[in-house]
């Protein structure tokens, strides 16, 4: 495990999961990468988990109530993702 962290460490990785919000995720879909697959992301771009955070923590904030869709913007080639940015559609 020490390796990972160093790892992180090097690549410069900022915005890691809060432990509320990887308590979350390994309650409704088992770890990150099964999130991320969920979601047609992919755990090895940066770009794809950079996305699949601000898409747990748009979940995370909408949790006490039923999610009927999410609506994401057109994916492009060197831009991030931002939690606001992607549309919760509430039953």
């Amino acid at each position: 495990m020490e390796g990972s962290k160093s790892r992180h460490k090097r690549l410069g990785h900022r915005r890691q999961y809060t432990p509320e919000e990887e308590k979350w995720l390994k309650k409704n879909y088992g770890s990150e990468y099964k999130f991320l697959r969920a979601h047609r992301l992919s755990i090895y771009k940066e770009e794809d988990r950079d996305g699949g955070r601000a898409i747990a923590r748009t979940l995370i904030r909408h949790d006490d109530c039923p999610i009927v869709a999410i609506a994401l913007p057109p994916r492009r080639a060197g831009r991030k993702l931002h939690h606001s940015e992607i549309y919760v559609a509430e039953s």
